[in-house]
């Protein structure tokens, strides 16, 4: 008997003690429960994260069972919360600041530069596990950026490395170096992107860029003519981030180049008729795209470009020289899921 007291005397000390700390908690902690959404979701709000129990929004159903509220705290005076957040169908975490008046959950959500007010409410019905069990089975897998198609327009800035070949003067009898330098030049175009996977994209090009030609002899320098390049190129582009507002990438591809060439009638002489081949291209290089929203995006790229340009003209050796070039631009793209 003296041996069940004990026991007695010791369970409830022990139940006490929880019953204290968890009264603590609450009171340190006043968002205990669970709290509806204006969308009618329900968040269960346990110690200082929030899981997501129920949604009637499709789109949402796939986040069922995930954390998405965290770090539920008190600074400075005021709760705070870490929130994953969804404006624009595009989500992300947001610290985002909390009142609790009555039975709402006051928020604060700072976005595009103005505070947007929204709240939750307390609720006591719990959806039950055939409510739970119907929305997981109609949800559909995330799609995220997989089958995404966009149009896009960029303006770039491109640098020639410039080449040299060695032209033979019958004057002097040796060769002569001849150095070959296309102009820095601005150069814009077209893009259309497709993703093919949540992590790889493929981007069709076709871009228009004039420049001038010079050549120097022996430290004379003269203006050749106009070059016209119009590559249309092809890049597969591998996407490293999951982070749907930044998506840095590295790109490698090749392609076309329909090359024209206008010469200077001052250095070429009247009526002579020089051509630009045209030729094929590769390149490597990487960027960043920036989503402003859901449908628009920013990208920044550079890349490196190999290819050859040959000029023929009638009565002179065709000259084949390096066309290689540094690219980088910036362009605004509009995507459609």
């Amino acid at each position: 008997m003296k041996r069940a007291m004990q026991l007695l005397v010791v369970g409830l000390i022990a139940a006490c003690f929880t019953a204290g700390n968890a009264l603590a908690e609450e009171q340190a902690n006043p968002f205990h429960g669970f709290w509806k959404t204006e969308r009618g979701s329900i968040i269960k709000i346990e110690g200082d994260q929030g899981v997501f129990v129920y949604t009637p929004v499709e789109s949402w159903r796939e986040y069922i069972d995930e954390v998405v509220v965290k770090d539920i705290r008190e600074q400075d005076g005021k709760w705070l919360a870490d929130e994953f957040i969804a404006p624009e169908g595009i989500p992300f975490w947001e610290q985002i600041e909390w009142a609790l008046k009555d039975d709402r959950i006051l928020r604060q959500v700072l976005y595009e530069g103005r505070t947007v007010e929204s709240y939750y409410v307390r609720v006591d019905a719990v959806p039950t596990e055939q409510e739970n069990a119907e929305a997981k089975a109609s949800s559909s897998p995330r799609k995220g950026n997989a089958g995404k198609v966009g149009i896009g327009a960029r303006a770039l800035y491109i640098n020639y490395a410039g080449d040299h070949y060695d032209e033979y003067d019958p004057m002097i009898m040796q060769n002569l170096r001849v150095d070959v330098d296309p102009g820095e030049a601005g150069m814009y175009g077209g893009t259309l992107t497709w993703f093919a996977h949540e992590y790889f994209s493929l981007e069709l090009a076709c871009d228009y860029v004039e420049t001038d030609l010079d050549v120097s002899v022996v430290g004379v320098s003269a203006n050749a003519g106009e070059l016209t390049q119009i590559p249309v190129t092809l890049a597969l582009r591998t996407h490293f981030s999951t982070n749907p507002r930044v998506s840095p990438y590295l790109g490698a591809g090749g392609g076309w180049y329909f090359n024209d060439f206008d010469p200077n009638p001052d250095f070429f002489g009247e009526g002579l008729d020089v051509e630009a081949k045209d030729t094929y291209g590769l390149f490597v290089g990487g960027g960043i795209e920036f989503s402003l929203t859901r449908w628009f995006a920013i990208d920044v790229n550079v890349k490196y470009v190999w290819t050859e340009i040959e000029l023929e003209a009638e009565g002179y050796s065709d000259e084949t020289f390096d066309g290689d070039a540094f690219v980088g631009g910036i362009g605004l793209k509009l995507y459609f899921n």
